[in-house]
Protein backbone atom coordinates (compact mmCIF):
# COMPACT_ATOMS: atom_id res chain seq x y z
CA UNK A 1 0.00 0.00 0.00
CA UNK A 2 1.32 3.82 -0.50
CA UNK A 3 3.03 5.79 1.66
CA UNK A 4 1.06 8.50 3.46
CA UNK A 5 -1.53 8.86 6.00
CA UNK A 6 -5.16 7.80 6.44
CA UNK A 7 -8.53 7.58 8.82
CA UNK A 8 -11.64 6.09 8.97
CA UNK A 9 -14.82 8.12 9.81
CA UNK A 10 -17.37 6.68 11.94
CA UNK A 11 -19.39 5.13 9.18
CA UNK A 12 -16.36 3.31 7.68
CA UNK A 13 -15.38 5.98 5.09
CA UNK A 14 -11.28 5.99 4.92
CA UNK A 15 -9.86 9.70 5.31
CA UNK A 16 -6.36 9.73 3.10
CA UNK A 17 -4.02 12.50 2.33
CA UNK A 18 -2.84 14.13 -1.13
CA UNK A 19 0.48 12.05 -1.04
CA UNK A 20 -1.28 9.17 -0.27
CA UNK A 21 -4.11 9.86 -3.19
CA UNK A 22 -1.39 10.99 -5.35
CA UNK A 23 0.56 7.54 -5.19
CA UNK A 24 -2.24 5.45 -5.12
CA UNK A 25 -3.40 6.74 -8.38
CA UNK A 26 0.17 6.54 -9.97
CA UNK A 27 1.14 3.12 -9.35
CA UNK A 28 -2.95 2.01 -10.47
CA UNK A 29 -3.63 0.74 -7.02
CA UNK A 30 -6.64 3.30 -7.16
CA UNK A 31 -8.31 5.01 -10.04
CA UNK A 32 -9.71 8.92 -9.29
CA UNK A 33 -13.76 9.52 -9.86
CA UNK A 34 -14.53 13.13 -11.09
CA UNK A 35 -18.00 13.29 -9.56
CA UNK A 36 -18.68 16.85 -11.08
CA UNK A 37 -21.08 17.66 -13.72
CA UNK A 38 -19.93 18.12 -17.57
CA UNK A 39 -19.67 21.71 -17.64
CA UNK A 40 -17.23 21.44 -14.57
CA UNK A 41 -15.05 19.21 -15.93
CA UNK A 42 -14.77 20.59 -19.29
CA UNK A 43 -13.81 23.88 -17.95
CA UNK A 44 -10.87 22.15 -16.14
CA UNK A 45 -9.84 18.50 -14.50
CA UNK A 46 -7.41 15.95 -13.80
CA UNK A 47 -5.53 13.72 -16.17
CA UNK A 48 -5.69 10.83 -14.25
CA UNK A 49 -9.18 11.12 -13.31
CA UNK A 50 -12.18 9.59 -14.64
CA UNK A 51 -15.55 11.43 -15.48
CA UNK A 52 -18.84 10.03 -13.91
CA UNK A 53 -21.29 12.63 -12.74
CA UNK A 54 -22.26 12.23 -9.27
CA UNK A 55 -26.19 11.50 -10.31
CA UNK A 56 -24.74 8.93 -12.28
CA UNK A 57 -22.20 7.13 -9.67
CA UNK A 58 -25.00 4.77 -8.26
CA UNK A 59 -25.80 2.86 -11.35
CA UNK A 60 -21.99 2.81 -13.35
CA UNK A 61 -20.50 1.68 -9.73
CA UNK A 62 -20.47 -1.79 -11.58
CA UNK A 63 -18.67 -0.46 -14.78
CA UNK A 64 -16.25 1.37 -12.66
CA UNK A 65 -15.52 -1.83 -9.67
CA UNK A 66 -16.90 -4.77 -11.44
CA UNK A 67 -15.74 -7.09 -8.44
CA UNK A 68 -15.89 -4.12 -6.02
CA UNK A 69 -12.00 -4.79 -5.12
CA UNK A 70 -11.10 -1.98 -7.33
CA UNK A 71 -10.12 1.21 -4.93
CA UNK A 72 -11.89 4.18 -5.93
CA UNK A 73 -10.92 7.70 -4.66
Amino acid sequence: MAAGSAERTKDGVELIDLERARAEIDSGEATLIDVREQNEWDDSHLEAATHVPQGELVERIDELAPDRSERLL
